[in-house]
């Protein structure tokens, strides 16, 4: 079915068949679900196109926002109703947004979103119905955190505003879905109730950490040190505390933490963990090359410089404090993992010029850097979701950049071993490193590339005695969700080419 294209607010909209299928049987009653189905369904229908779901599996998706999300998020804003004044809000945004979309980091394919906000006392309820739904949420952390930080001891929402006895934000527990192609995952976001400085401490954090996580504390013990050591560790601040509402074996516990300081120097310093976690230089290069494109930043910007406030949000719309200052930091500790995996969200709706020059950078950014098959459904989901928007209404679509620094090698000291095997590195059936000398223990490496990625075969035969190679390195795997599935295992120097192959394959090819 080809496009139709209607008329809403005097502004063109490109319609789906997915959309059309649903909003043909969706569209009677004339209510606040309403006026939500029809506000953000086209431009949800859009991303997910252009994200490469099928139309059923975006028919689902549709069909899941309308009957499970939009009961939940309260009136439609109409310009007769304060933004100020609504009972929910996005995770990652302040401004009154309740619906937030994101997109993965590798590429606008794979991986969507859904950040969805609701009160407290609404998720009690909602997220019990969901688990009688779907066998695959379990709830076990979400009890765990929501009891011991005693969220439910709060009510969300403006008329309550003055009960609290120092002022800060409210406790609140916004629920997210991400849409994968196993499946839909349940995620909750704890903000724990401040202290009388308006702070959350991450010693409030670690303490409820440490009872779930048994003997498996290392990566959060390494972020915790990092934190009160570090000179720009030390000026994070804790935010939320997120988990996926899966089996405790598989979920993970995201910590999110804010710091005034917005240097690129200081983004390297805490993305690294002040150096314990190790990074090419090259991502570094190509990091600040990816600041200094999408910013706009000149040639005689230092990486010293705090960044400049190029087109500041306007707090006043909705809040009478500035949340998108600094920058926002997620340490995700993954189970086993010795160190946790640091992501950075980078708010362009602060530091970024407008959307469309955000935008142009990030196109600019991923051709160069071979990912630009992805650049033209990039384009077409900011000009769908733009064209729903009256011009100069003071809202910009695009609130932060996710940033990430996912095969590497490292240096470590000299061992010597016999390699006695042969291997070859295919892609989709195509050899594209090899045939290379490798020793026994090369056997866990393509164990774990074939767990994260299944376009991957390392084939490894028993070869001729290759004789004696020097180990030089140690060669690491993380997955997509930054879970560390193989963790430095000892091997040779030519596993820095294999490395290096990997990742320009997944750069040129996508994520799985």
């Amino acid at each position: 079915m080809p496009h139709q294209t209607v008329t809403d607010n005097r502004l063109p909209t490109k319609l789906l068949e997915s959309w059309d299928i649903t909003s043909m049987w969706l569209s009677e009653n004339r209510d606040d679900i309403q006026e939500w189905w029809e506000f953000c369904g086209p431009q949800l229908a859009t991303l997910a196109h252009e994200a490469g779901y099928s139309t059923v599996t975006q028919i689902e998706l549709l069909l899941f926002i309308r009957s499970m999300i939009l009961p939940q998020i309260g009136r439609f804003p109409h310009a007769s109703r304060s933004p100020a004044s609504v009972q929910s809000r996005s995770i990652l945004t302040y401004d009154a947004r309740r619906l937030s979309t994101v997109g993965n980091g590798t590429a606008l394919r794979t991986t969507i979103l859904r950040f969805v906000s609701a009160s407290s006392q609404r998720v009690i309820v909602y997220l019990p119905m969901l688990a009688k739904r779907r066998t695959d949420v379990d709830l076990e952390w979400y009890y765990h955190f929501r009891d011991r930080l005693h969220i439910t001891d709060w009510m969300d929402g403006p008329t309550h505003e003055s009960e609290r006895p120092w002022q800060g934000r409210t406790p609140r527990m916004p629920v997210a879905f991400e849409f994968t192609p196993k499946g839909i995952i349940a995620k909750v976001y704890f903000t724990p109730p401040a202290t009388p400085n308006n702070t959350s401490s991450f010693n409030t954090f670690a303490d409820v950490v440490r009872p779930i996580c048994g003997n498996d504390t290392v990566a959060l013990a390494e972020c915790l040190t990092f934190l009160s050591s570090d000179p720009v560790g030390a000026t994070l601040r804790p935010d939320v505390l997120a988990i996926d509402c899966v089996s405790p074996l598989k979920s993970r516990i995201k910590l999110y933490a804010g710091t005034p300081i917005t240097t690129f120097t200081s983004a390297i310093s805490v993305m690294t963990l002040g150096g314990r976690i190790p990074v090419p230089r090259s991502s570094i290069d190509d990091l600040w090359a990816l600041f200094r494109v999408v910013l706009g930043l000149d040639d005689k910007f230092c990486q010293d410089e705090e960044l400049p406030v190029q087109n500041p949000f306007q707090p006043s719309r909705a809040h009478p404090e500035d949340y998108y200052s600094g920058l926002l930091y997620y340490f995700n500790l993954a189970p086993g993992s010795q160190l946790p995996d640091v992501k950075l969200y980078l708010p362009v709706i602060r530091y970024g010029r407008s959307d469309a020059d955000n935008a142009l950078g990030l196109q600019q950014f991923m051709i160069s850097r071979q990912r630009g098959q992805y650049v033209d459904g990039f384009q077409r989901a900011m000009e769908a979701i733009a064209q729903r928007h009256n011009i100069g209404n003071g809202y910009r679509i695009q609130t932060h950049i996710t940033i990430t620094m996912e095969v590497w090698t490292e240096e470590k000291e000299q061992s010597v071993v016999r390699n006695t095997l042969t291997g070859k590195l295919y892609f989709e059936s195509q050899v594209i490193w090899g045939p290379h000398g490798c020793h026994d223990s090369a056997e866990r490496l393509a164990n774990a590339l074939r767990a994260v990625d299944s376009r991957f075969a390392l084939i490894l035969e028993k070869g001729n005695d290759h004789g004696y190679a020097g180990q030089v390195r140690s060669i690491s795997v993380k997955d997509q969700d930054g879970n560390v599935i193989l963790d430095k295992l000892s091997t040779d120097g030519n596993m820095d080419s294999l490395a290096e192959v990997v990742m320009e394959t997944i750069r040129q090819h996508g994520a799985p």
